[in-house]
């Protein structure tokens, strides 16, 4: 639930702001049969999430060429975990950024942030850039690099150290290093494809930490946790790569028919507390999609039906 406000400023700039409060809860159930069915062990862990988000910006320009953006957002994270009863922490975030457009087919953007979490008061600087390259007939190449962080998850937010044998309240966020070379390529009207390079580097990954009467070994990463809890210490010292390169085909709704298909080709490795290098969880190597559908229409004096079907593989 949430509501947002936009007011021209006068001249060239307009604020706008928007707020929203969402929230998640999860209960797993699980049963241990023995050979005769019954039950030897039985867990009920209950997961409830709450966020309480809020941004606000000023955007405007200066001259004919040159636009601009400032502001910030703050987002209240609340967890309540079968460890721990309520974890509360901010991630507060200031920004500004600007576009400048050199001619009528080239323009670059830059930006920066800061991000604060102050669950354990670490922060992270967030420069970003890209330029943008229009040819004729709709052609597009763009290069965009950037540094963003993640809040840890919630199977490391443990806070009470005296009935653990284990706390993790100095991890925090985890960065990354982005680079994405992207070519668009209108074949029609109806036609366009799309094709992108990218190499994301992550790093202050955590891993666990050796030495430890319960050390998960060497190959522990935080980048191949689903959704089990983290009982033992770690430390940021491991990271991560995803390369890969995507392929897609777009076919706009046109004549009631639209289809869309993409194919990935990736890697997807990690470091544990090491030097070694390992294919993560996520290591698939390639991912298709396909999907497409139409529509039929049933025109009246008074009214007009659609029906449509769609399918994906």
């Amino acid at each position: 639930v949430g509501g947002s406000v936009r007011i021209p400023l006068g001249g060239r700039s307009t604020f706008s702001s928007t707020v929203a409060l969402s929230e998640t809860d999860q209960r797993r159930t699980e049963d241990d049969l023995d050979d005769d069915y019954s039950v030897t062990y039985h867990s009920d862990i209950a997961l409830s999430e709450r966020k309480l988000s809020g941004v606000a910006q000023v955007e405007g320009s200066v001259g004919a060429r040159f636009r601009y953006g400032i502001g910030g957002s703050a987002t209240q994270r609340r967890v309540n975990t079968f460890l721990d009863p309520d974890l509360t922490g901010w991630l507060v975030r200031p920004w500004l950024n600007g576009r400048w457009s050199f001619t009528d087919r080239l323009q670059a953007t830059v930006g920066i942030a800061w991000a604060d979490f102050t669950f354990n008061n670490d922060n992270a600087v967030e420069p970003r850039a890209s330029l943008e390259w229009r040819m004729p007939h709709g052609r597009k190449l763009a290069l965009a690099y950037g540094i963003r962080s993640q809040l840890p998850e919630w199977q490391v937010l443990h806070v009470d150290a005296a009935s653990e044998p284990f706390n993790n309240t100095h991890i925090g966020l985890t960065r990354s290093q982005d680079v994405v070379l992207g070519y668009d390529h209108p074949v029609n009207e109806r036609i366009s494809l799309h094709a992108e390079l990218y190499y994301q580097y992550l790093y202050d990954v955590p891993v666990g930490a050796p030495g430890l009467p319960l050390d998960p070994g060497d190959a522990f990463s935080m980048v191949n946790v689903w959704d089990e809890p983290v009982l033992f210490p770690l430390m940021q010292t491991g990271n991560a790569t995803n390369t890969g390169v995507e392929l897609s085909v777009d076919h706009h709704l046109t004549n009631t028919i639209f289809y869309q298909g993409n194919i990935s080709l990736y890697r997807s490795q990690f470091t544990g507390n090491t030097d070694e290098t390992l294919n993560s969880r996520w290591d698939g190597n390639y991912l298709l999609n396909l999907l497409g559908g139409k529509e039929f229409k049933k025109v009246k004096a008074d009214r007009v039906r659609t029906w449509g079907i769609s399918g994906r593989l």
